[in-house]
């Protein structure tokens, strides 16, 4: 009886050593839900008790005695989900049934051997994965079931797939899981390679959208033109009154003005999670520790303070001016930064700033301390210069530093102008860009403007520019390099003056090159006796141009880029009413040694700063100490100065910028520079014979240097060679060579390259010159007739 119950049950429901119980049969009221219902009741009793069931097409139930109660069904399956959770167990089982099993898969009929809670197990696993985690599945599957053999160097599968204990085919397999053929050839063919895990095709790649590169740009340009490079830390700050939605707005509205659509154009979600992601040293601080613009402050205030649409809006507008003037002047700047570095020999960049006085005092601690807060340190200002041109990492930096023995006035800025100009003559362009801030005392004055006249006067320079940025708006590169020195020295001690600028300059790239000012010429008596007067109004404007004009230079202004050249009706003012001479070397400016503290530094330095200092550096302070104490002393008067070694430097430039340097160069602009030429049929289009006569020189007096001649050779057999009286001596005379066709123009003839190039001439006797007016200058026909 037992053994008749096993086999029925294995027919019926295919499932081996498992005991299920199953719902009864619902009201007639409700729907059956799915097309099988098999209620059963397994009945403890004897080993003699008998067992009968009765099976029909959609029912198994159980008769039991009487007295017996019968096990109500608590499980769906077993050790599945509780009776409580039938209704998430519906969608499983509703896409177990509709697995197709009536099909045949193949000749063994494997889909005879699989029951619903097979199909439910296999879909279980797979209905929450993604195309790559089930693609990672069945790559397992395989790699558990299969084994490779090589057939004449192809390897082949074979696979044993199995679902619950069954032997299953490939088919069955993919019917099961659902999955595609392709799929599991895909995954197969993987198999067969060695993959042991699935990576998608566009994992590890970065796809950036065109809106999103459109919405970068904007930003970066944005804060190049606006941010100011902080001298402390390394982060960019935006205005304070700035906000992100605004910046967003602005962004929309400008894009909306070029023709974008609304898809072309990010979200301002997406424009937050941008600027987290990539512009992370972007702040917009909620209070500036460095003095800010006025005028921003001031519109500020008055927006919050305006009570109605039209002075708000009129508010906004004076601000959008106001930020436009600011992003124009500091996109100056950069542009002139750039160029310099594309054309050394065209332009020459250089700013100049002092750095923060507090964080340079020396002893310098990383740490500070009680103890050694209030004793007497020496006071070391930094002023740092920064010149653009076409070198590793296109910028040369540079540090003078002095212990306040010397006025911090027009001497030092000319000084640091001078010096840094000096030591890389040979990088000079032909033109100088000079970017300063607004301080009277140091830079914006009557002495800084003259000594830039002076370098055009005396031809170090053909044009020079200086440029202001608007107040409160003044915070460029030569911050970010403070920025990096103040960041080196919050980390690391500086002992003594020595190892301060060792620190210093390995804080940047490029490497700062410290210089130590010990003094100072007085260029402002100097220059005093020769200026045309006093100068008035000149702090407002923010650009003043330097250019020579009939050996004279003079100097025009304006306020804003787009403004024009002042004064208009004059070619310019002139800064000297006489032109002083640089042979004349000024005197020294006498150091004021009041503020170094040295008798405090040589009482606090040996006994209270303790075990602070390295002993070794107890003898390097008492021998600098005594060479500053011999700082007071004024040395005799120089017998040279910078301005000296920079005159007349502006000549050699130009030559060797004209110089042609690329191979080929001279032939290209021939062929593009090329004039029409005169079509002649018979005796049409000819020319009528030239006016004027042409005479063979007799003599050397008729001769002079400048004058176009031609000139009859042995090896010329048809029309003579064309050249420049350069020089005479006696009956012989210095041809420079001119390159050209008859038919064409002729142009001087130049031999060699780069520096080395020199006009091509050549010594021949007077008797085989011809001239006369004839004879066309530089850039013109010749006449035929020669």
């Amino acid at each position: 009886m037992e053994a008749s119950f096993l086999e029925e049950e294995e027919e019926i429901l295919n499932v081996s050593n498992i005991e299920a119980s199953f719902l009864l049969d619902e009201t007639d009221s409700f729907e059956r839900e799915s097309s099988v219902t098999l209620e059963a009741s397994f009945i403890d009793c004897d080993e003699d008790m008998e067992a009968s069931f009765v099976v029909n097409q959609a029912t198994v139930s159980a008769s039991t005695p009487k007295k017996q109660n019968v096990q109500q069904p608590t499980s769906y399956l077993v050790n599945g989900p509780s009776s409580s959770n039938t209704e998430s167990i519906r969608p499983l089982a509703e896409k177990a049934s509709s697995v197709n099993t009536a099909t045949p898969c193949c000749a063994n009929e494997c889909n005879k051997r699989l029951s619903l809670v097979d199909m439910e197990f296999c879909l279980e696993k797979v209905q929450d994965l993604n195309n790559v985690e089930q693609k990672q599945l069945i790559l397992d599957i395989l790699h558990d079931s299969s084994t490779i053999t090589w057939d004449r160097n192809t390897p082949k599968a074979t696979t044993n797939l199995v679902i619950c204990g069954k032997k299953v085919c490939q088919s069955m397999f993919c019917r099961s899981y659902r999955i595609s053929g392709s799929k599991f050839y895909a995954c197969r063919k993987l198999y067969l390679e060695g993959v042991r895990s699935v990576v998608h095709g566009n994992n590890g790649k970065f796809v950036q959208t065109e809106k999103t590169a459109l919405a970068q740009a904007w930003l970066t340009d944005y804060i190049e033109r606006i941010g100011e490079s902080m001298p402390h830390i390394k982060e960019i700050h935006l205005p304070i009154w700035m906000t992100k939605t605004l910046l967003y707005k602005r962004m929309k509205e400008e894009f909306v003005s070029r023709g974008y659509t609304s898809r072309k154009i990010i979200t301002k979600g997406y424009f937050f999670e941008m600027w987290r992601a990539k512009f992370g040293d972007i702040k917009i601080p909620k209070a500036s520790e460095f003095t800010v613009c006025g005028m921003c402050q001031s519109i500020k205030s008055l927006q919050e303070k305006a009570s109605n649409r039209f002075d708000r809006a009129e508010c906004e507008r004076l601000r959008e001016v106001h930020i436009n003037h600011v992003k124009t002047e500091r996109e100056q700047y950069h542009l002139a930064r750039r160029r310099a570095v594309q054309e050394p020999s065209e332009l020459t960049v250089m700013i100049i700033d002092g750095m923060d006085q507090s964080k340079t005092d020396i002893p310098h601690f990383s740490q500070k301390d009680k103890d050694t807060k209030h004793l007497a340190k020496l006071h070391v200002h930094l002023t740092g210069v920064l010149l653009h041109t076409k070198v590793p990492n296109d910028k040369l930096a540079y540090g003078y530093t002095d212990v306040k023995h010397i006025p911090h006035d027009p001497n030092l800025t000319i000084h640091c102008i001078m010096h840094t100009l000096e030591k890389n003559v040979e990088k000079l362009g032909k033109d100088l860009f000079i970017q300063l801030d607004n301080c009277w005392r140091e830079n914006k004055n009557k002495y800084v403007i003259s000594i830039c006249s002076l370098l055009v006067q005396y031809n170090v320079f053909r044009q020079v520019t200086l440029h202001f940025l608007p107040v409160g708006h003044t915070h460029e590169d030569i911050d970010q390099m403070f920025s990096c020195v103040a960041k080196v020295l919050r980390r690391q001690n500086a002992y003594t003056y020595t190892e301060f600028c060792r620190v210093v300059a390995a804080s940047y790239t490029p490497p700062i090159q410290m210089e130590e000012v010990a003094y100072v010429l007085n260029v402002k008596e100097w220059m005093s006796p020769h200026l045309a007067g006093a100068f008035g109004q000149h702090s407002k404007p923010l650009w003043f141009q330097f250019l020579k004009s009939e050996e004279k230079c003079l100097m025009r202004y304006k306020m804003w880029h787009n403004d024009p050249w002042e004064p208009r009706e004059a070619g310019g003012l002139e800064c000297f009413k006489s032109t002083p001479d640089v042979s004349v070397i000024p005197e020294w400016v006498v150091p004021c040694m009041d503020r170094t503290d040295i008798p405090f530094l040589m009482r606090d330095i040996p006994h209270k700063y303790g075990g602070r200092l390295p002993y070794n550096s107890y003898q390097n302070w008492k021998e600098y100490l005594e060479s500053v104490k011999r700082l007071g002393t004024v040395p005799p008067t120089p017998t040279e100065w910078s301005f000296m070694h920079l005159v007349n430097t502006l000549d050699t430039r130009e030559d060797t910028a004209e110089a042609p340097g690329l191979e080929g160069l001279p032939g290209i602009r021939e062929r593009i520079e090329i004039t029409c030429p005169v079509i002649t049929i018979g005796c049409q289009g000819k020319s009528a014979s030239v006016s004027g006569t042409i005479e063979e020189v007799s003599d050397s007096s008729s001769v002079r240097i400048g004058m176009l001649a031609a000139v009859n050779l042995d090896d010329s057999t048809a029309r003579p060679y064309i050249g420049e009286i350069v020089n005479t001596q006696d009956n012989d005379v210095d041809i420079h060579w001119f390159r050209g066709s008859y038919s064409g123009e002729w142009r001087p003839w130049n031999c060699g390259s780069g520096r080395n190039v020199m006009p091509y001439t050549s010594k021949v006797v007077t008797g085989s010159l011809y001239s006369g007016d004839s004879i066309s200058p530089l850039g013109k026909s010749c006449p035929k007739k020669l």
